[in-house]
């Protein structure tokens, strides 16, 4: 139970970070505070939901061992038929099911995320170079004081042009 609990958490929080990259100028219209208490809330109350058939059919006992010949005390199944095809039932989706659909997942907002990322990096990239282009424009470079026109005092003054 708290293995699907985590994995369902981790699964949350891959899809906020995700919808954080990706679309950033709406993402704190969709995951506000209370959104998020109310999922992971959500969360919690499903699958401990879910696990109570599960654990409803264990008791405490007496059994009695065949392999030993004697009566032990236990925790056991109340309907052993039954506590096994339930026990298979969420085993398949709880080892099965749920880990390799949250992995699938996971996946999907990583690429979205790698993506986005280097959509990002080169649109910065593309606009960096253009304004260094522009900056190169905008100073010039003259050595020594700015009102001096030697250019052997030795050190370089990036003075403004004016407009």
């Amino acid at each position: 139970m708290w293995y699907v609990i985590s994995v369902l958490l981790t699964v949350f929080a891959a899809v906020q970070k995700c919808s954080c990259i990706a679309l950033p100028l709406v993402f704190g219209h969709f995951f506000t505070q209370r959104r998020t208490v109310a999922v992971v809330i959500t969360i919690f109350i499903v699958t401990i939901t879910y696990h109570i058939p599960g654990l409803s059919l264990y008791r405490w006992g007496e059994y009695f061992d065949h392999r030993r010949n004697r009566t032990r005390r236990g925790y056991g199944w109340i309907n052993r038929p039954l506590g096994l095809k339930l026990n298979i039932t969420t085993d398949w989706i709880n080892f099965i099911f749920v880990p390799f659909t949250s992995e699938g997942v996971i996946i999907v907002c990583v690429i979205i995320m790698t993506m986005k990322l280097r959509q990002a990096a080169t649109s910065y990239d593309s606009w960096f170079k253009c304004n260094t282009w522009r900056r190169k424009e905008k100073y010039r470079y003259s050595f020594g004081h700015p009102e001096s026109t030697k250019p052997e005092s030795g050190h370089i003054v990036f003075a403004r042009e004016h407009p």
